[in-house]
């Protein structure tokens, strides 16, 4: 490649890589800035001397590689002081002592880089002026003035972190703190709004993941957290700071104890106890199932003389779109108090838009709780197409797939606008060639139904009084069977208190609301094998519910 073709390649990309490079091999920020500031000057130094290069990275790397060994030729050799409280009172009046007056000399590059690590493990105040004094070789004073704090309270804490490194290296390794070295993944389920609102957001890395499983059930040190993960502290601290905010400031997967302690804020299962609590509804659920056969025998006609708009569905089609409307309503209010008011009495529960639970599990956790999980998002619109307010809902699962999530526009998604269109019949004609391309990926996606030359929903449209008389009916299921109900909420509040940390018994609603992402898996699965509901084809919108208000 010639000069200007490499250099074109020394972009911000390979900017941050070199720094990563540099970052993992020095002792502080202004060390790798200044090694990746002489990286960066050597290659393009040697680009123009017209240097023939036929792969570039490799090249890069070689010469990183070459510019750091120089580097550590030319870093000084850091000293470490041992002092007495008396010394430690004429500190900037002394010479600073070797620190081979306290390691034997074939030991020497060991025990420096056990320091070194055992100064990254520091709490932040420590480290910042062991750092500052020791490997930056500032004087007290300086510190003092760096930091904002007075020179005695400077000498306090190199005394205090001294005594904390020589412990630790005289307890020797053999007693230290195991590491967490097995990766921790977890599987995030929540209720509410999410949008701005979702801790779990700031959850999504490993260390993350790590940092939360440590905390699930007690109270956690920061430095202990360090050390079981084998992370320096100043990392651990980031992580717990933006943990504990979350994302809107108020609600994080943390909580701080106290001055320097940390416990989850949210329950957090391992997934045997999620199958153990799935396991003690599961009677009640099939006995439900057996119920609702006998009640829809009863009731179906009800149901399909309902008013809808465009295509009529038969009934296994249509009882989709009621499915999650019946569970959900089993853990109402009304039904809820049951368990207030026997199991939870004097249980303050929080006041939030959004409630999140996590599950523990393998790297494949997620695809794993999926297939026992179904969720159910509502988007809605006012004055849009001639409606005075429209609302969509899906459901989805193992069995079919989300059509949208909280939060998107209606205004944006033009199927979603077509299949609005034409909930009273859209002819094709009036429609533009633009239009008519949007419309083919809807009839495509099962969204429209094509008749003649007319356009009618592919999905269950209903005008608001059919919804609210949909809503009725499945309040109606419930009443005639609250005895299964309040044998189901028993058991369920016996395995909460079981399993969920006393700290966290006023999150138990978020908990019920899992089971009921578990009940509707149960009563769909059922449900298809008993033929209460379709079997949901390729590309199938059951679940999926357009709800018009004129």
């Amino acid at each position: 490649m010639h000069t200007k073709e490499l250099l074109e390649q020394l972009n911000q990309e390979l900017l941050d890589k070199l720094y990563g490079f540099s970052y993992a091999r020095c002792q502080n920020q202004h060390e790798a800035e200044d090694l990746c500031s002489e990286i960066m000057v050597q290659l393009v130094k040697s680009i123009q001397r017209g240097i023939q290069v036929e792969k570039f990275e490799p090249f890069c790397w070689k010469v990183a590689r070459n510019v750091y060994a120089d580097f550590c030729e030319k870093r000084k050799k850091q000293q470490m002081l041992v002092v007495t409280q008396e010394e430690f009172e004429q500190l900037p009046m002394v010479q600073v002592n070797p620190v081979e007056d306290y390691l034997t000399n074939n030991q020497e590059k060991e025990q420096m880089e056990e320091i070194i690590h055992q100064i990254a493990f520091l709490g932040k105040m420590y480290r910042e002026v062991m750092v500052q004094y020791y490997l930056e070789e500032k004087k007290v004073s300086e510190i003092a003035q760096n930091l904002g704090i007075s020179e005695t309270t400077v000498k306090q804490r190199l005394f205090a972190a001294r005594n904390t490194i020589k412990n630790e290296m005289e307890q020797g390794r053999e007693k230290k703190m195991p590491v967490l070295l097995k990766p921790i993944y977890m599987f995030f389920e929540g209720t509410g709004n999410p949008v701005g609102n979702d801790p779990t957001t700031k959850a999504e890395r490993v260390l993350s993941q790590m940092v939360l499983y440590l905390c699930r059930k007690e109270e956690q040190k920061a430095s202990d957290i360090a050390k079981k993960l084998g992370v320096p502290l100043v990392y651990i601290e980031d992580e717990l700071e933006i943990l504990c905010k979350g994302e809107n400031g108020t609600y994080g997967l943390l909580r701080k104890v106290g001055k320097d302690k940390y416990i989850s804020n949210i329950i957090v299962l391992e997934k045997a106890e999620c199958q153990e609590i799935r396991e003690s509804v599961s009677g009640e659920i099939y006995e439900l199932i057996e119920q609702l056969k006998v009640f829809l025998q009863v009731h179906g006609e009800q149901i399909l003389g309902l008013n809808y708009y465009g295509t009529k569905f038969e009934l296994p089609y249509i009882f989709w779109t009621m499915v999650v409307v019946l569970v959900w309503n089993m853990i109402q209010p009304e039904y809820l108090e049951i368990m207030e008011k026997e199991y939870f009495p004097n249980v303050t529960v929080p006041d939030r838009p959004y409630t999140s639970i996590a599950i523990i599990g393998g790297e494949n956790i997620e695809e794993e709780m999926r297939e026992l999980f179904y969720g159910a998002d509502g988007i809605d619109a006012k004055n849009i197409c001639g409606y005075q307010k429209v609302s969509f809902y899906n459901t989805y699962g193992k069995r079919v797939e989300a059509k949208f999530h909280c939060g998107e526009n209606i205004a944006l998604n033009q199927k979603l606008l077509l299949t609005i269109r034409s909930a009273k019949g859209l002819a094709i004609d009036s429609l533009t060639e633009e239009e008519k391309e949007y419309v083919a990926k809807a009839i495509a996606d099962g969204y429209i139904i094509k008749k003649e030359n007319m356009l009618y929903p592919g999905i269950v449209t209903v005008p608001e009084k059919t919804h609210d008389e949909m809503v009725k009916i499945a309040q109606t299921f419930i009443g005639e069977n609250i005895d299964i109900l309040k044998k189901m909420y028993g058991n369920l509040a016996k395995k909460i208190k079981k399993v969920v940390p006393r700290h966290l018994i006023p999150e138990y609603k978020m908990l019920i609301a899992m089971v009921g992402s578990q009940m509707t898996e149960m009563v769909i699965e059922e449900g298809i094998h008993q033929g209460i509901l379709s079997t949901p084809v390729a590309n199938g919108n059951e679940g999926t519910l357009l709800v018009i208000e004129e």
